[in-house]
């Protein structure tokens, strides 16, 4: 049976940029941003969002670039798979980062 916390996750104030969590805010995001762009590990400790230049992860590293994040599951273990772009050359990159 998978683990998962039971929170409410929302985006309440007009202009979807905070994201609560039970009642309590959770994390504010510097711009307007979807429930589908927001990726949160199942025991709510990280958490994956796409923004304007980029993959973003809780614990600070960011993939400029990085775009169609998908969650899986390889063995074991949460992780974000997505497309990044090298601009200079135009390669397209397969990534995984765990969440």
């Amino acid at each position: 049976m998978p683990v998962v916390s039971g929170s409410v996750f929302c985006l309440v104030d007009e202009h979807n940029s905070t994201l609560y969590k039970n009642g309590a805010v959770y994390h504010a995001f510097d711009l307007q941003i979807t429930p589908k762009q927001i990726f949160i590990s199942k025991d709510d400790r990280n958490m994956c969002w796409e923004g304007d230049h980029g993959l973003y992860f809780s614990d600070g590293t960011a993939f400029e670039n990085g775009s169609s994040p998908h969650k899986v599951i390889i063995d074991g273990k949460e992780v974000m798979v997505f497309l990044a772009v090298n601009m200079t050359s135009g390669q397209i990159y397969l990534c995984k980062k765990e969440l």
